[in-house]
């Protein structure tokens, strides 16, 4: 469902401008952040509501300006906090999908190694390469998807290939990532939805201020005033 534009509202808090900024957002991966989006529309929504409030209290010549900012401001606090630990949620969901996908692209082969002198002989067989002969056979192995190969030498402890601990990760990452392209898909978005959140926080108090058409520090000494 696309929501209305309102152009007093920040576009960069508009949830189909969020849905464009998310890098990977599809219909496969949108589900994973159906509760960053819902924050984004009820935020929007919010503002526009708010940016009313005010247009009724500054038609109203029984207000003084001081009375419309307070006025607009209580609306204000309602919402803002319910907003902001919106987005809060949905940042912690989308760190916990993001270390779960993290640990299957990083999920050792262990138990996918079968045992057998085949197994043995590879790995000694790596062992006894050099570096970028090695590097080398195991890009080929994944090109040709060589399971006998990649589950012999990923599968096993490093130092039975000859590799170091940082090395074998890496290449068990690469495994992972080719044999299951819709998790890499799904935490490419999942990060960019992070870095989204980050960025967007400063828009939306800023937004919120506009909406009441004063500060948060000036709608306080305002209230303090008139208390």
């Amino acid at each position: 469902m696309t929501t209305p534009v309102d152009t007093r509202v920040s576009p960069a808090l508009d949830p189909e401008t969020a849905r464009g900024l998310i890098q990977g957002y599809n219909d496969e991966t949108g589900p994973y952040l159906t509760d960053l989006i819902s924050a984004f529309t009820d935020a929007y929504d919010v503002l526009g509501r708010l940016h009313t409030a005010r247009e009724y209290a500054e038609a109203n010549p029984a207000w003084t300006p001081e009375q419309r900012v307070l006025m607009v401001q209580k609306e204000s606090e309602k919402h803002r906090d319910r907003v902001t630990r919106r987005f809060d949620r949905a940042h912690d969901d989308i760190k916990k999908r993001i270390a779960f996908v993290e640990g299957e692209l990083g999920k050792p082969l262990a138990q996918q190694a079968a045992l057998g002198p085949m197994n043995a002989e590879i790995r000694n067989h790596v062992k006894g390469l050099q570096r970028p002969a090695r590097e080398k056979l195991l890009r080929e192995a994944l090109a040709n998807n060589d399971e006998p190969t990649l589950t012999a030498v990923l599968g096993g402890a490093p130092y039975l290939s000859g590799m170091e601990r940082e090395d074998h990760s890496w290449w068990v990452r690469q495994y992972h990532e080719k044999k299951n392209p819709q998790l890499v898909e799904r935490l490419t978005a999942l990060k960019s939805g992070l870095e989204l959140i980050y960025r967007t926080g400063p828009i939306l108090f800023k937004e919120f201020a506009k909406a009441v058409g004063a500060a948060p520090s000036v709608a306080k000494a305002l209230d303090a005033l008139n208390e």
